[in-house]
């Protein structure tokens, strides 16, 4: 099946690979505060969201007096969460970074310290791939991440292995106009079976991606358990009518 027609068609992927990467996403929790309920932590500690006007918080505390030790700033996604290290992204950063907190550093700390604000904690895999591999050895083999520059959308994909990285902005979606009140991208993460990017967002039907995350190859339709009709049909029709145009059908080149 081509690109285009894959995109653009009411057909799209067999309904079985469907299932299984919106699965996939079910499992890969969104960013704070709004997904922090789905986070791991590591061992004597959990990630929990503070009560706050307008929206709450998310700090991790210790399991044994409750007390937070350190606030995670909106909009970061948890990469991996061992006992010796945690490890963020924030789809604010303008760049691909990572933040590395060593769970030592802040198990005793008697207030609660800033992610953001932890000296020697900033990383940027393209370029510091030894210091993270050495500092976090198991760290996941492949990362992903989107971020923002202003109101537009990039995605990034790096082996942490090899060094082997790509970086693309996501054309199809910043260029049809999206409302950025009520359209974002809220999830990505990589399918280990085929290593395409899938994500989904607000009014934004489940996606799937080239492997560079540089060309947007299908919309995956979700299903009613019980009748196993499409959900989704009227959302996916709406983005379907918005990148059917020639030039909408050029920006996926």
């Amino acid at each position: 099946m081509t690109m285009h027609s894959a995109v653009l068609s009411s057909t799209g992927l067999p309904q079985s690979q469907e299932n299984r990467l919106v699965n996939l996403l079910e499992k890969t929790p969104r960013f704070s505060p709004w997904g922090v309920k789905n986070w791991t932590a590591p061992k004597g500690f959990k990630f929990q969201t503070i009560d706050h006007v307008p929206v709450p918080e998310t700090v991790l505390s210790r399991d044994s007096d409750h007390s937070a030790v350190l606030i995670i700033e909106r909009y970061s996604n948890l990469v991996f969460a061992g006992q010796d290290h945690i490890v963020l992204t924030n789809v604010k950063d303008v760049v691909p970074t990572l933040r590395i907190i060593s769970v030592k550093d802040v198990e005793s700390l008697a207030a609660p310290i800033a992610c953001r604000a932890i000296e020697n904690g900033t990383f940027f895999p393209f370029v510091n791939r030894e210091e993270i591999r050495a500092l976090v050895p198991t760290l996941p083999r492949h990362v992903c991440a989107h971020y923002m520059l202003g109101d537009q959308y990039f995605v990034w994909n790096w082996d942490s292995v090899t060094g082997l990285r790509s970086h693309s902005e996501l054309t199809w979606f910043n260029r049809t106009n999206p409302d950025i009140l009520t359209e974002s991208i809220t999830k990505l993460t990589r399918d280990p079976i085929s290593g395409m990017l899938v994500g989904e967002g607000n009014n934004v039907p489940p996606f799937v991606l080239s492997a560079d995350g540089s060309r947007l190859m299908s919309f995956i339709r979700t299903y009613d358990a019980s009748t196993g009709r499409v959900n989704n049909g009227h959302l996916l029709d709406k983005w379907r009518e918005r990148l059917g145009t020639d030039a909408a059908r050029a920006m996926l080149l």
